[in-house]
């Protein structure tokens, strides 16, 4: 789901985005949830990191990366699991009150999850 764009030459489309996906575990590292779109060239692509993978109305995955390009219908999507992030997620929403404690959470060097 999101606004990415159709196409690498493409405009920004006017309506959000769906796009129903496959999840597989076929070249996937055991610290992602993959997906593929079967018998079509659909998928991620770059600029639509942060996306999200939502299954039976729950947020399950975030747009990480994919590999050999966009939609190539060889290589899975990989998306970051969002329930392995979720006791750093809270930790960060916490310390979200002032915004100097946000960007220290958030900045790169931080001690990640």
């Amino acid at each position: 789901m999101g606004w990415g764009r159709l196409g690498t030459s493409a405009p920004t489309p006017s309506a959000l985005q769906e796009l129903n996906v496959t999840v597989v575990t076929f070249l996937c590292r055991p610290e992602n949830v993959c997906t593929l779109v079967p018998r079509r060239s659909a998928g991620i692509c770059f600029g639509d990191s942060g996306g999200p993978l939502i299954c039976n109305d729950t947020l399950q995955g975030v747009d990480s990366f994919v590999i050999r390009g966009c939609a190539s219908r060889q290589f899975p999507d990989f998306f970051a699991p969002v329930a392995l992030y979720v006791n750093w997620i809270h930790s960060v929403l916490r310390g979200a009150g002032g915004a100097g404690s946000r960007s220290r959470a958030l900045s790169p060097g931080h001690d990640r999850p």
